[in-house]
């Protein structure tokens, strides 16, 4: 049976509007259209980001139009990790953070190249976490969800994608 498509998402971490926009146009022409873009909101909750990006970061999600399929995290990450990369080419530290996620009717995963105790290997030096799960009918988080995918702000643009993907698969089922 095949796996129940997902929506890719990309939380992006930045002090400068300019690298964000440079950033959003490059992952829109990798992963096709926005159709979800929350506000930039002050991202308050470490300052491990700092030394390397400065301070005064700003926090903001988008959504990309197309489901994919689920095992498309994995190479998400590897591109992001890229572009990353090279956004920074003429500074000495890296001055966005990308990390891409799918929104699933289920739950929410996110990728990283860090491991730990409860992430599973996806492949070629990325891993893969579920941070939320769906239950009785909102998002729930888990023990080592991450401070900002627990805030009003961030659950509801999830759950906005969620609806989107529920809305999706219905068209996709009336057309059969």
């Amino acid at each position: 049976m095949p796996a129940e498509k997902a929506r890719l998402f990309c939380a992006t971490l930045y002090s400068s509007a300019d690298i964000y926009d440079q950033a959003r146009t490059a992952l829109e022409q990798e992963f096709g259209a926005v159709d979800h873009e929350s506000a930039a909101l002050p991202f308050t909750h470490t300052r491990y980001y700092e030394k390397e990006m400065g301070s005064n970061l700003m926090r903001r999600f988008i959504s990309f139009a197309a489901s994919v399929e689920p095992d498309r995290l994995a190479a998400a990450k590897q591109f992001t990790c890229r572009l990353e990369r090279q956004l920074a080419q003429e500074l000495p530290a890296r001055n966005i953070n990308l990390d891409p996620g799918l929104v699933t009717l289920h739950n929410v995963q996110l990728a990283s190249t860090k491991n730990f105790a409860h992430r599973l290997y996806l492949g070629e030096g990325i891993y893969g976490e579920v941070s939320l799960i769906y239950e009785n009918g909102s998002y729930r988080p888990l023990p080592w969800t991450y401070p900002d995918y627990r805030e009003a702000e961030t659950l509801a643009f999830l759950q906005e994608i969620r609806q989107t993907l529920i809305e999706k698969s219905h068209k996709m089922v009336d057309r059969y």
